[in-house]
C-alpha cells in the first residue's frame, strides 16, 4: 500500500487581494503557466489560493473558474469539444492520466490584504488595480515564454500605471527565480 502526505497550510484559506502563477510541468508536454488574481468583481471578497486552486481543477465544462483545466484540454491536449455542456468521461480521464504524470506549483503574491469591512467602493478600486498588475504580469510572462506556454485566454492590455507595473516587474524576478521560467 502506497501512502503519501498532503499537508495544507493555514495561510493558504487566508483571504488577500493575490497576484498567483500556477506552472504545470508535465514530462511529456514540457512546462505552462497561467497567472491570475483575486478579488471578486461582483461580491466582497478575495479567495485564499488554496480555493482558488482547487477551483481551477474543476472538471465541469460550464464552471467560470477552471481556467486551468480548460487549458489543459484545449491548449495542451487538444481536444476537441463535443458541443456538450459537460466534458466526457474520455476527456476527464485523458485529463486524469496527464494530471498524474505532472507537478503543479503555485507560487502566490498577497498584494493589498482583505477586509471583511471594506466598502463596496475601495474593493472595486483593489480588485482594479489587482487586475492590472495581472495584466502586466502577463505580458512579461509572454515576453519571456511566447504564448504557446501561457494557459491564459484572455490577454489583455494593461492600463499605465507605473506603480502596478513596479509591482508586476518585482513578482517576475521571483517567478524567474522559483517556477524557472
Amino acid at each position: 500500500m502506497k501512502s503519501y502526505k498532503i499537508t495544507i497550510e493555514g495561510e493558504q484559506f487566508k483571504k488577500s487581494y493575490l497576484i498567483y502563477v500556477i506552472k504545470i510541468h508535465n514530462e511529456k508536454h514540457g512546462s505552462f503557466f497561467y497567472i491570475g488574481q483575486t478579488g471578486d468583481r461582483n461580491y466582497l471578497t478575495a479567495r485564499p489560493p488554496f480555493r482558488r486552486l482547487a477551483g481551477h481543477l474543476e472538471d465541469r465544462k460550464k464552471s467560470t473558474q477552471n481556467q486551468l483545466y480548460k487549458g489543459i484540454v484545449e491548449q495542451i491536449l487538444k481536444i476537441e469539444s463535443d458541443g456538450k455542456d459537460n466534458y466526457t468521461d474520455i476527456t476527464k480521464n485523458t485529463v486524469s492520466k496527464f494530471l498524474e504524470n505532472s507537478t503543479i506549483e503555485m507560487l502566490v503574491f498577497s498584494v493589498i490584504d482583505f477586509n471583511e469591512l471594506i466598502e463596496k467602493n475601495e474593493h472595486k478600486e483593489n480588485v482594479r488595480y489587482v487586475e492590472n498588475v495581472e495584466k502586466h504580469l502577463i505580458q512579461k510572462l509572454l515576453k519571456a515564454k511566447g504564448s504557446k506556454n501561457v494557459l491564459n485566454k484572455k490577454i489583455l492590455n494593461p492600463s499605465d500605471d507605473e506603480k502596478a507595473n513596479v509591482v508586476a516587474s518585482e513578482i517576475f524576478s521571483e517567478v524567474l527565480e522559483k517556477l524557472k521560467v
